[in-house]
């Protein structure tokens, strides 16, 4: 694991031992244009806003998952069970489950009582896959990741596509389908058959990024003593096991280490920004941060500076990338926001911050404030208010 990012690594190692996730995760979203936000009240109950800050549904849920495909998966003071609301706070489907996770193409997996098993529904609450599974991800291009004593993969009408042997499979990019053999990681194709050999140790995380390009980043060694190099989609070496870590390729770059030292290789395994910084984080709208002489920056593809050394390190480890043209960076003021020029467009006023997503970013204050702002650094809410 990197020992720079610790705490990314863990909270997606705690998602994937809670829910077998799909690739890719769940993304909770519905239009830009109808996307609610969740806010959490001073006595605990979750509810939901629009980017104005208007409260659509004011809190009354004792817990609630965001948005997606257009109904949020809640569960109400006066019960333990989990329905689903719509964008305007009625229940479509009635608080009836054990537990209750994001729709997608139009099907939700939900824990039935009284045993928990994992099932389908559709939008009308209707049981469109039988509750036999230990666990399953959302449907994703039509086809869910389930769980029995092993690894299955199904279509939206529960028809089995391919039974694995192995207790943990799943998609990857390039129409394979890695897994786990004696806890080493191989990789099949969709009829079954086994094109590289289970010789590689686990990726601890984004390890759905596997064959984003025609080659990926593979490790060799065990877990204490990493050995990363780059193997094609027919298990051949193409950049050797020389590195000490490297992260999925994001933007066609992908992030290298050795000796503490950090560098970028392209889509062939060409080193094209050497090692030369403290640390390093992926490619995002065509700039990569870059730690030299204990201060973050930005470089592009050319490893040329873009955004000299200035700013700290975020808090928590998080990742600093540029989303929707605005980047979170930490000065010894606090965190704020720059733009791809380096200008600071929203002042660092805040202990953390997190990426805009649709033109409003969650911040936290001090002290246990936090709110949501627009592009302008205006509030739309705040949790003390």
């Amino acid at each position: 694991m990197r020992p720079s990012k610790p705490s990314l690594a863990l909270t997606l190692l705690f998602l994937w031992i809670w829910f077998f996730l799909c690739s890719g995760g769940s993304a909770s979203a519905a239009d830009d244009s109808s996307r609610l936000y969740m806010i959490k009240s001073s006595n605990g109950l979750y509810g939901f806003i629009n980017n104005q800050g208007i409260k659509i549904i004011p809190p009354r849920f004792t817990y609630a998952r965001n948005f997606s495909d257009g109904l949020a998966a809640v569960q109400t003071a006066a019960s333990t069970k989990w329905g689903y609301i719509d964008q305007r706070g009625k229940f479509v489907i009635a608080p009836q489950f054990r537990q209750a996770f994001d729709f997608s193409e139009g099907l939700a997996a939900v824990a039935f009582e009284p045993h928990g098993n994992i099932g389908y529904i559709d939008k009308t609450g209707k049981t469109v896959i039988l509750p036999v599974y230990q666990a399953g991800s959302p449907f994703h291009n039509g086809i869910a990741r389930v769980q029995t004593s092993t690894t299955v993969f199904i279509d939206k009408t529960g028809a089995v596509l391919l039974e694995t042997p192995y207790k943990e499979a799943w998609e990857v990019e390039g129409g394979l389908i890695a897994f786990l053999a004696d806890n080493k990681m191989g990789f099949m194709d969709w009829q079954g058959h086994v094109i590289i050999e289970p010789n590689f140790y686990r990726v601890m995380y984004g390890r759905q990024d596997l064959f984003k390009e025609k080659i990926t980043p593979i490790s060799s060694g065990p877990f204490n003593q990493n050995k990363w190099g780059f193997i094609d989609k027919t298990g051949k070496t193409v950049v050797n096991f020389d590195y000490d870590w490297a992260e999925q390729y994001q933007e066609g770059m992908a992030l290298v280490c050795k000796n503490k030292m950090y560098g970028f290789l392209d889509s062939s395994g060409r080193q094209v920004i050497p090692l030369q910084f403290e640390d390093a984080w992926k490619f995002s709208e065509g700039l990569a941060a870059v730690k030299k002489n204990g201060l973050w920056g930005f470089i592009d593809k050319q490893g040329r500076w873009v955004i000299p050394p200035q700013y700290q390190g975020l808090l928590f480890g998080s990742p600093i990338e540029f989303h929707e043209g605005l980047a979170a960076v930490r000065t010894v003021n606090g965190t704020g926001y720059i733009n791809a020029a380096g200008e600071m467009v929203i002042a660092p006023i805040y202990r953390t911050a997190d990426d805009f997503q649709n033109g409003i970013a969650e911040v936290h204050l001090f002290y246990g404030i936090k709110g949501y702002i627009n592009q302008t650094g205006q509030y739309i809410w705040l949790s003390n208010r």
